[in-house]
């Protein structure tokens, strides 16, 4: 039986990105599923050009 890690991740989110890589190579080898769930780290951004 498997065991399964559920990660909330930003898609749009440089770090997150890098953490990708390394829960892969965490897991290699071993018996378990990652369910990749999204999580907007800004939802209602504030525009750049706010001056």
């Amino acid at each position: 039986m498997s065991q399964q890690i559920i990660v909330y991740t930003d898609y749009v989110c440089p770090f997150c990105l890098l953490a990708e890589e390394a829960i892969t190579q965490a897991i290699q080898g071993l018996d378990v599923e990652i369910r990749w769930r999204p999580f907007e780290l800004r939802p209602a951004p504030v525009p750049s050009n706010v001056f």
